[in-house]
């Protein structure tokens, strides 16, 4: 967009520039991002962002990954889902449907 069509081109010798003398162009006149969920801001995430506030669910102190979802970690449990093939495959050929896995804590080949 040029410069002359601008809207501040437009407003040059009006002294608020169409922001108002009372109420002012302010930086961020309803606080920053989230803030007043709960205060001048409640009607509007009510409407559109129910449930944003409280708790849902049990909390899990110190929750490792190897006891919620042992198929990531266990090397014995990938070997059988792949049927063997995880270390033979490269040896056949490449578009013999080798299964390509990368492991979170070692490398098996």
């Amino acid at each position: 967009m040029p410069t002359r069509l601008s809207k501040t081109r437009k407003h040059r010798g009006h002294v608020s520039a169409g922001h108002g003398r009372v109420g002012k162009h302010r930086k961020h006149p309803g606080g920053r991002g989230m803030a007043g969920g709960q205060h001048h801001h409640r009607t509007n995430l009510d409407k559109y962002h129910p449930g944003y506030f409280g708790k849902v669910g049990m909390r899990y102190f110190h929750k490792q990954q190897k006891y919620v979802n042992p198929d990531l970690d266990s090397n014995g449990v990938l070997w059988r889902k792949g049927g063997g093939q995880i270390g033979q495959g490269r040896q056949t050929s490449e578009k013999d449907g080798l299964l390509a896995i990368t492991l979170r804590k070692s490398w098996e080949t």
